[in-house]
């Protein structure tokens, strides 16, 4: 039978479903994404309200109070913001602060809670449940009449009993088929500690940084801050994506100024895993500044001023030889410079000492020692840095010097010289600071001024020694005793950055014993009467050789020997003629006292072994000889 029933619902009264607009709220709100964290999570700040521009957002926690950045707010006054991985239990209360006002905008608070203790497994066993019983079988007769008539004759007697007898369902065992474990069948891997490296451990500023790290599955995306150890500066804030193969990676350029130190930090954003690294930026470095020492025997045009031992490029004391009127080469490096940017580097020499003139002018840094290579004996210089053609800048005339009376009386002449540098472009240089007058100790310096072509420059200049040809006799070098060649780095300067940069100890000094004035020995036949005969003269050691003189009213009387700077005895002997008697030697040193042979002369007087006196006398003589000693 079927049975049909219809409700009908009367609405008892009209209802009002539309609802009143609401008025939005503008007061400044700011809200986290969670209200509890686990340590090491991220909170999601958002604020609303605000009025447009920059919120300095700070947190006050279980460590203290730490600045969290800075926030933009948009034309809509919402902003977005991730905070620092939260690493201390405790609550936390998020303030947001207008720029240059100490009063807070608005604030959220949240906690950060310990995950709880994990539970121990089940230790008893699983009961059994009850067999559920038997269904009884169907009665046998219909509850209930049927209504319709049946027919005559029906088809078939209906059967007293069902045809099939129901059978009861199937016991459940009693005991449970298997006991369950107390441990966990599979043991969680852990995952491997994340970590992020810089491809260099020093940097130069400005130049480029790649970030690299690895093992960060787990993580979606990486926060990666960078900031300067030293006021904070400079920041960079980026989120990179994780590779599928855990890996991360960033690159960017640091800033052209001189910061020091760089710490990272990387975030995961779904682990909160942290890891760190860091990294130098070094400052512009002056090397050093070298002078050439040549070995005792060289050739100017060959000898490139290698180091080796004790010689070549050098930062101790220089003990030559050199010779008044030559150059010395001197040299310095400069790297971890930021290409582009202007530099200027000061340079001071003595150029009296006790009123002597010691190192009068500059000069090119080859002009004595004509092979010598300013980068030889520089390790970790940029390829092809000294292959190409320097830049080069005249060295200006002293005119300060070229006033000094003493360079006016013996006609001084300052020869032309150039600054040569490889690795940058010379733009200028400084007027030269002088002395007020020549007297006792002075010193005279000159800027050059640059700009850095690439991280390492060389400059190469030379310090011309004072010679008696220009300051007249007993006003040059080798007056004077000591060490007082002196040349040093004044001071540099990043001129970009307006920074002074560091010079630390650059004297360097050029022994006295180093300079010399090459001596010279003449010998003059004078012969009563004047005639043809050959006088034979024995002399040694080398530069002298045997030789004759003729006194016949012209030079063949004269001999001459020059450029000595061996100073040792010399000795001369006159292999008389027979019938001629050496009557006197007169020994004359230029610039000195008159001396008899076999005296010590200073060094580096020039001595003129002048008259060789010899008479006619028709009588047999003897052999004589004068002997010479210059000593050094």
């Amino acid at each position: 039978m079927d049975v049909i029933v219809i409700l009908t619902m009367v609405l008892g009264g009209p209802m009002n479903v539309a609802a009143a607009p609401q008025i939005q709220d503008s007061v400044p709100a700011l809200g986290t994404d969670k209200s509890d964290y686990a340590p090491g999570e991220s909170a999601h700040i958002t604020g609303s309200g605000f009025d447009a521009g920059d919120y300095a957002l700070s947190a006050t926690g279980p460590d203290g109070t730490a600045d969290w950045g800075t926030v933009t707010a948009d034309e809509d006054g919402g902003f977005e913001s991730d905070s620092p991985a939260l690493a201390s239990i405790g609550t936390y209360e998020i303030s947001a602060y207008a720029t240059g006002s100490e009063e807070s905008v608005a604030s959220v608070s949240f906690s950060v809670t310990a995950p709880p203790a994990p539970t121990d497994p089940p230790t008893e066993e699983p009961t059994a449940t009850e067999p559920p019983t038997a269904t009884e079988p169907p009665t046998a007769e219909p509850t209930d009449d049927p209504t319709q008539e049946p027919t005559a004759e029906p088809t078939q007697e209906p059967t007293q009993e069902p045809t099939v007898e129901p059978t009861a369902t199937t016991e459940p065992t009693v005991e449970p088929t298997a006991t369950p474990t107390t441990e966990p069948t599979l043991v969680p891997t852990l995952l491997p500690p994340p970590n992020i490296q810089s491809d260099k451990a020093d940097y130069i500023a400005g130049e480029f940084v790649t970030l690299t790290g690895g093992n960060w599955l787990g993580d979606l995306t990486v926060r990666i801050i960078v900031n300067d150890d030293v006021g904070q500066a400079w920041r960079r804030d980026v989120t990179v994506n994780v590779a599928v193969d855990g890996t991360i990676s960033d690159s960017f350029n640091l800033p052209t100024f001189f910061i020091a130190a760089y710490n990272v930090t990387a975030t995961g954003q779904q682990t909160g895993r942290v890891a760190t690294t860091s990294f130098t930026d070094a400052p512009p470095d002056l090397q050093n500044l070298w002078q050439c020492d040549p070995p005792a025997v060289f050739n100017p045009s060959t000898y490139t001023c290698v180091s080796s031992g004790s010689t070549g490029w050098v930062t101790g004391n220089n003990d030559g030889p050199f010779k008044e009127g030559e150059t010395v080469p001197y040299r310095t490096r400069m790297q971890n410079l930021v290409t582009s940017n202007q530099y200027s580097v000061t340079i001071e020499w003595d150029t009296t000492k006790s009123s002597k003139h010691a190192l009068d002018y500059l000069k090119t840094f080859n002009a004595t020692i004509t092979a010598a290579d300013p980068c030889a004996s520089l390790s970790g210089l940029p390829a092809g840095l000294c292959s190409g053609s320097p830049s080069t800048f005249p060295i200006p005339a002293d005119t300060f010097m070229q006033s000094d009376s003493n360079w006016i009386a013996n006609g001084g002449v300052q020869d032309p010289g150039v600054f040569t540098m490889f690795g940058g472009t010379i733009t200028g240089v400084s007027a030269y600071t002088t002395p007020g007058s020549y007297t006792g100790d002075t010193s005279t310096s000159i800027t050059i001024f640059f700009t850095a072509n690439s991280t390492n420059t060389v400059l190469a200049w030379g310090g011309h020694i004072a010679s008696r040809d220009d300051w007249g006799l007993g006003n040059s070098a080798v007056a004077i005793s000591g060490s007082p060649y002196h040349m040093r780095i004044r001071s540099w300067f990043d001129v970009t950055n307006n920074t002074g940069l560091n010079v630390g100890n650059t004297d360097r000094s050029l022994s006295a014993d180093a300079v010399i004035f090459p001596a010279s020995i003449t010998i003059i036949k004078a012969a009563t009467p004047e005639g043809s005969t050959s006088f034979p003269f024995t002399a040694s050691p080398s530069p002298l050789t045997n030789f004759s003189l003729v006194d016949d009213g012209s030079s063949t009387n004269t001999q001459v020997f020059s450029g000595i700077t061996n100073f040792t005895t010399y000795t001369v002997a006159e292999n008389t003629p027979s019938g001629w008697t050496l009557t006197g030697v007169v020994c004359t040193v230029s610039g000195g006292t008159s001396t008899t042979p076999q005296a010590r002369l200073p060094r580096r007087w020039q001595l003129t072994f002048k008259k060789v006196t010899t008479s006619y006398v028709p009588s047999p003589t003897t052999n004589n000889k004068a002997i010479l000693l210059l000593t050094r």
